[in-house]
């Protein structure tokens, strides 16, 4: 499957949550071919991490960028925005949030990592 077609469409529908709002999205997503199970499991992490940027990051108005890229045999995915950032306290490894423990379950499978 191609994954940055699938993001690129999972973003189209989550733009929806910004009605009203002033939010640019900046895209850069490299045309990565992966298996179904990856495509899901970084569906759900974008899905994740997308809504918590709109929701808490951007306010009236900002900027989301989401990046993909490859590098060999892995990947890199960014998604950001240009609010206030998470707390400095907040431990991604173990966070009390649920939607960043599912971020980090997601990424055990396949075999990926966090930081902000």
């Amino acid at each position: 499957m191609n994954l940055s077609d699938y993001i690129d469409e999972l973003i189209g529908e989550l733009k929806g949550m910004c009605r009203g709002r002033d939010v640019v999205f900046r895209l850069n997503l490299a045309e990565i071919e992966t298996g179904i199970n990856t495509v899901v499991s970084i569906g759900l992490i974008v899905n994740e991490l997308l809504t918590n940027a709109i929701k808490h990051g951007t306010g009236d108005s900002g900027e989301i960028k989401v990046e993909l890229d490859s590098f060999k045999d892995s990947g890199v995915l960014i998604v950001a925005d240009d609010g206030s950032g998470l707390p400095e306290d907040l431990d991604l490894s173990d966070p009390p949030i649920f939607g960043l423990r599912l971020v980090n379950f997601m990424l055990s499978r396949i075999r990926g990592s966090i930081s902000a």
